[in-house]
């Protein structure tokens, strides 16, 4: 049997990753491709692997492994050629500056999810002022949850996510507001990107988690009585980025998320009228 071991990061797994492991087998023309995670660089290969092993599922030819030497030694009337690609590295990359469409929609799907590179997706999608704001939204939603019990991760992905529309042009933004939210055209453009984040986070990097999207979409306006949607409102408005002084409203959504909703919601209401928002 002619073994080919494709040996790559794989962080993550691409669509690219698969095209040349087609090209590999047929150009060998050998019965097997074996995918094995480099972690020279990286020995954190847990989501790496859960990843390799959902890209590769529907090719019955093509198999993970974690250990090619002890393959190679147990099989010794085998024959292996190891492989390597450094264009499939650099797909990888492009993955992690938002081309989603460079992997596998439920590799994909499982990124968003898990919360795999945000930090590195969500800067290539916002100026630098925005991502430092994403950052802090993400760091006081983890810190409010914990004062709340809530979920720390939940809420801090929710943080991070919440203004992945925020940088797209009123032009931009007005397409996708045509298509699938019109009836909210009627608000001020500048809440429009929580219903386009809602539709991208969704659609395009297929977010699950019905609670997050749910929170994302309500952000702005504080329109939501879900848990979630009442924390990243008041984390997005208390953001100690802003210029003012949030602390003791802060200290007082540590220990009682309902009632910093409530203040915060009544401040933001005067704030929307005094500029004719809404």
């Amino acid at each position: 049997m002619k073994i080919v071991i494709f040996k790559s990061n794989f962080n993550p797994i691409t669509k690219y990753h698969i095209k040349i492991a087609k090209e590999v087998l047929k150009k060998k023309n050998a019965d097997l491709v074996c995918f094995y995670i480099d972690s020279s660089l990286n020995d954190d290969i847990y989501h790496r692997e859960k990843m390799v092993k959902m890209a590769i599922q529907p090719y019955r030819k093509f198999v993970y492994i974690n250990n090619y030497q002890k393959l190679m030694k147990r099989n010794k009337e085998n024959q292996y050629l190891i492989f390597e690609d450094i264009e499939s590295e650099k797909q990888s990359d492009l993955f992690k500056t938002g081309r989603l469409s460079t992997v596998d929609k439920k590799v994909c799907s499982y990124v968003f999810n898990n919360g795999i590179y945000a930090k590195e997706i969500i800067n290539s999608y916002v100026s630098s002022k925005r991502f430092k704001h994403c950052l802090s939204v993400a760091d006081l939603c983890l810190k409010i949850a914990r004062g709340n019990n809530l979920d720390e991760y939940k809420a801090y992905l929710i943080g991070l996510y919440h203004d992945i529309a925020k940088d797209l042009s009123k032009e931009e933004l007005l397409i996708y507001m045509n298509i699938y939210k019109p009836y909210e055209i009627e608000y001020d453009y500048h809440v429009w990107h929580q219903y386009v984040g809602y539709y991208y986070l969704k659609h395009n990097c297929r977010l699950k988690d019905k609670r997050m999207l749910k929170a994302i979409r309500h952000h702005c306006l504080g329109d939501d009585n879900d848990v979630y949607s009442k924390l990243i409102f008041i984390a997005d408005k208390l953001d100690p980025l802003r210029d003012y002084d949030s602390s003791k409203l802060i200290e007082i959504a540590c220990k009682n998320l309902n009632k910093a909703f409530d203040l915060v919601k009544k401040q933001n209401e005067e704030y929307l009228e005094s500029r004719e928002v809404v």
